[in-house]
């Protein structure tokens, strides 16, 4: 943290401006924390608390002008001190953002080519305490101009306003009425010699946790998700605004997550992998959710939203214009439930060539398994897979009250202009309506 480093436990800004500090690595180093940096130590038995409340966070930046393995939070990080990397459900985290205006922070990456894989995360926040309980609320807060972005290869981008991950089933994650416009998360130009190459996580918001996730009431117009250029495992961009990716390093049951009345405008991904390797994908043109690692939650649940202008643009394979989900049967306990939202004018196009992605997991950050449908769903795609093993809960997907106006998929292999379920036994679809979507698929023969 350039202006503040923290050791302690209850760290407190009230009506406060934390405005243009930079943070910048040394050679082979780690970097966090532009202007705030918050260690978060196992040797107290008090809780940790921190609030920032009121406050103007504006113009931080965290850079690396080396090859590194993590930088992270352009404005504010938290990081755990020297410990044991042992969960700890008793230690308890509170971090609190409340009536903040937090523009145009930035996590940056300007180095010569390095053979190894190296993490951005948070363009303006990042919490990265998986050994702890961490409870997060942002509230009546305007998150704008946030960005993740590098000038030369990096490996992974998350989060280009917000970082979050913790393995804590006891987490939590909230966002109410708060606003994100305008922030990103660019991955850069891969390396070719690197396997974990140009990977991209949530424009706004990317969360690698079990925690109960929670997202009501709020607005997020204009962000975007790019994913780099090349390599060997292909180039992949998931969520144009949030990403939630359960973590394959926990072995704990998952939580719920929610998103209710909140809308959701002009996100992207954007995906530059070249169309002939054929081993990049890009999911979830607003919202990207991958629980394909056989945990099982409690809910899931999409209310009362409004999906509108989103898009996936690939020059590979790509789904879900606006909503992507993917999951195994035994991963819920009940239905999936897509209730009263409204999809209009989302879209996927693609200049997709061939499209075939091995399930591996990386260093930190979860990527979704291959696509069945490599081209499709211009607004909602589920995908539920055969777990290994023997499955005792088949999983259900309940939609009611939904309208699905003018979406629309271009590319090869094209199908399901606004929804495609894969791999669900049972759908139930009430009282919804569909009007003027379209299917345009670019090879004969392909379309469905």
């Amino acid at each position: 943290g350039s202006a503040v480093t923290f050791h302690g436990n209850k760290l407190s800004f009230i009506d406060s401006v934390i405005e243009g500090n930079l943070g910048l690595s040394g050679p082979k180093s780690d970097a966090a924390g532009g202007a705030v940096l918050f260690v978060v130590g196992r040797d107290s038995k008090d809780p940790h608390s921190a609030i920032f409340l009121n406050c103007t966070i504006s113009t931080n930046t965290v850079s690396a002008l080396y090859a590194v393995s993590n930088v992270a939070g352009g404005a504010i990080a938290f990081i755990s001190g020297p410990s044991p990397n042992i969960l700890d459900e008793n230690k308890n985290v509170s971090i609190v953002f409340k009536d903040c205006l937090i523009t145009n922070n930035s996590v940056h990456m300007n180095s010569d080519p390095d053979p190894h894989s190296s993490l951005l995360l948070g363009g303006a926040i990042s919490v990265s305490l998986d050994d702890f309980t961490v409870r997060m609320v942002v509230m009546h807060c305007h998150f704008a101009g946030n960005r993740i972005w590098s000038t030369n290869e990096v490996a992974i981008a998350a989060g280009g306003a917000i970082y979050f991950t913790s393995r804590s089933v006891n987490s939590r994650f909230a966002v109410v009425d708060t606003v994100f416009s305008n922030n990103s998360a660019s991955a850069g130009k891969a390396l070719f010699s690197i396997s974990q190459a140009g990977l991209c996580f949530g424009g706004a918001i990317s969360i690698e946790s079990t925690a109960f996730v929670n997202i009501t009431a709020s607005n997020f117009t204009s962000n975007r998700c790019l994913g780099g250029e090349m390599g060997v495992s292909g180039a992949r961009s998931h969520g144009g605004a949030l990403s939630i990716v359960y973590p394959t390093r926990t072995s704990v049951f998952g939580n719920r997550i929610l998103i209710s009345q909140t809308k959701f405008l002009h996100n992207s991904v954007l995906h530059r992998a070249f169309a002939s390797y054929g081993r990049s994908v890009a999911t979830g043109g607003a919202v990207h959710i991958d629980l394909d690692i056989g945990r099982q939650i409690e809910s899931l649940s999409v209310r009362d939203c409004e999906f509108a202008h989103n898009h996936v643009s690939s020059e590979s394979s790509g789904a879900g214009g606006a909503l992507f989900i993917q999951g195994v049967k035994s991963s819920f306990s009940k239905p999936i439930s897509i209730t009263h939202n409204m999809f209009a004018d989302n879209y996927v196009a693609s200049s997709l060539k061939t499209a075939e992605i091995e399930s591996q997991p990386l260093q930190g950050v979860a990527i979704a398994r291959s696509l069945v449908c490599p081209t499709s769903a211009g607004a909602l795609y589920i995908e539920i897979s055969e777990p290994k093993g023997n499955v005792t809960r088949a999983t259900e997907f309940i939609m009611r009250r939904s309208k699905f106006t003018q979406n629309e998929v271009t590319g090869p292999q094209a199908s399901g202009a606004a929804v495609c379920i894969v791999g669900l036994p049972n759908a139930t679809i009430w009282d919804s309506e569909w009007k003027g979507n379209e299917l345009r698929c670019t090879q004969p023969g392909d379309g469905s």
